[in-house]
């Protein structure tokens, strides 16, 4: 199957079984997002495995996508670093980091949204059907300033990456497409 196919019918896949609760959800464990940056020289990392999202198939070689990530859920191993990302990103107020955007031919374009501030992005994202599962993945840079984020320990910019592993059951592609969530 050449890419395109492939990606349609991920699409197709995904949209479909969105819709049965019965039909998709996603495995505790297997939803990884990181956001790195340097501090001192070193190198930290915040990680959340906690995940919501839809996606809304638009035609044969587009969907509509949303990710969104508690901003609350990610954790350094540091609980002072922890504390001090949480107050940043004011996570009382704005409880998640929202991607929003429409995914054609490998390229995800649209908004990142964090602490209440949405800039426009343009990333490479992967969808691939492994065996029974989905595979999303994309990786990205922003620079904190730009979300009128100061976190003094760790530098302006900052790397995100995320990796999720979906399980997709064949008898959901008979369904339609809607929502599914996960924590």
């Amino acid at each position: 199957m050449t890419r395109r196919p492939l990606l349609v019918a991920s699409l197709v896949i995904l949209g479909a079984a969105a819709s049965r609760a019965d039909g998709f959800e996603i495995e505790r464990g297997q939803v990884f997002v990181a956001l790195q940056g340097g501090v001192g020289g070193k190198e930290v990392s915040f990680v959340s495995r906690s995940l919501e999202w839809s996606i809304l198939q638009l035609d044969e070689v587009s969907a509509r996508v949303q990710l969104r990530v508690p901003s609350d859920s990610f954790d350094s191993g540091h609980p002072q670093l922890d504390s001090t990302f949480r107050s940043g990103v004011v996570a009382a107020l704005h409880p998640f980091i929202e991607l929003d955007g429409e995914v054609r031919s490998g390229r995800f374009e649209g908004t990142v949204s964090v602490r209440g501030v949405s800039k426009a992005l343009a990333m490479p994202f992967s969808l691939v059907r492994d065996d029974g599962h989905l595979v999303v993945s994309t990786a990205f840079a922003i620079d904190l300033r730009d979300f009128g984020i100061e976190f003094p320990p760790v530098d302006d910019r900052v790397s995100v990456e995320l990796v999720a592993r979906l399980p997709a059951a064949p008898r959901a592609v008979l369904s339609g497409g809607g929502l599914a969530a996960a924590d």
